[in-house]
């Protein structure tokens, strides 16, 4: 074989290859990215939350059970100075990379909180340490029977509800309570 033809050859499959290459050959295509082995850095569940609003919003709820998961807590902790440390490390949480709709509601489930400090402050003479508030929210599930009792199981029933509305929410972008909530 000549070398002018080997030329032609050589320069005939240049062509088919880069034709195919744009057409794709009938397949479809595939980036070399999809077939990378992960970094080191790179964890299981980062690759399993690749949707930045996902990601985000298990960062958030992350940082959310960290506060409590923090609290170093005996029964002579003063009941104010527990929850304004709760809604002050939430307000720091950050969800601005969040969905709207998520944003929303953790901001209502901060608002709740704050509804729980100001009926902290206004039975703090009844409920002024730890040891207080546990024997009143020991009793939550049960037929309120003072003021007091009334309005912490409502505040509470409101945490609930709207923390309920961040894990719904969570749940969309298939996210489970375990992926941040080490006690699950």
């Amino acid at each position: 074989m000549k070398k002018h033809e080997l030329i032609k050859i050589v320069a005939s499959l240049v062509v088919l290859l880069c034709l195919a290459t744009l057409t794709g050959c009938g397949h479809e295509s595939v980036s070399l990215a999809d077939n990378a082995v992960p970094g080191k850095d790179e964890t299981k569940e980062s690759l399993k939350y690749r949707s930045p609003e996902a990601a985000a919003i298990l960062n958030a709820l992350k940082e959310d059970n960290h506060i409590v998961s923090n609290l170093n807590l005996t029964e002579d902790v003063k009941t104010q100075a527990m929850v304004e440390y709760i809604v002050g490390g939430m307000k720091r949480v950050d969800v601005s990379e969040c969905p709207l709709k998520f944003r929303k509601a953790y901001s209502d489930h901060i608002a709740a909180w704050q509804r729980v400090l100001r009926t902290v402050h206004d039975f703090s003479h009844e409920i002024p340490t730890l040891r207080e508030w546990n024997k009143v929210s020991a009793l939550h599930g049960t037929e309120p029977r003072t003021d007091l009792e009334r309005e912490v199981f409502a505040k509470f029933d409101d945490v609930h509800s709207t923390f309920d509305v961040c894990t719904s929410i969570a749940a969309d972008y298939d996210i489970k309570r375990s992926d941040y909530d080490s006690k699950d």
